[in-house]
């Protein structure tokens, strides 16, 4: 009987994880405070202002009020790499951290409450930039909604 029940809970288990979309849960929070980050890259700092548009606007959709007092971060880190002459490559980072107090000791430590990230060559650097941050905020959209039914 043991050996049937083992069976069962790691059947459940592989179940779980073969349809959660990521590893993170997303449970409702109301308060959200926006970042961009570029790495003083200069060519994406052009880009910073329309990417924090679309950060702000599918918070609002999802009614997590942006403040800049706000603990937890939601935001989007770019970061521009030259692989050859005429090749880069853009990879954007989505992503939500908050403090957290360990269970042990009581400290007080930064964690990861969401994290994904794309990683794409560089054709047309508006465009891509805008479609790839899109994607993926549609899909912290969709598990935030799915999360919160």
């Amino acid at each position: 009987m043991p050996h049937t029940m083992k069976k069962i809970l790691i059947l459940c288990f592989i179940t779980t994880a073969l349809f959660a979309q990521t590893p993170f849960i997303l449970e409702k929070f109301s308060t959200a405070h926006i970042v961009v980050k570029t790495h003083n890259n200069t060519i994406l700092n052009e880009y910073k202002k329309a990417v924090y548009t679309l950060l702000h606007k599918y918070a609002s959709d999802l009614n997590i009020s942006v403040t800049n007092t706000s603990l937890r971060v939601l935001g989007i880190d770019m970061d521009l790499k030259k692989i050859a002459k005429n090749i880069s490559i853009v990879e954007l980072e989505l992503f939500i951290h908050e403090p957290a107090i360990r269970l042990d000791d009581k400290q007080e430590i930064f964690s990861i409450v969401y994290q994904n990230r794309f990683t794409f060559v560089l054709k047309d650097i508006e465009e891509d930039i805008e479609d790839n941050t899109i994607a993926l905020l549609e899909e912290l959209s969709t598990q935030y909604q799915e999360d919160n039914e």
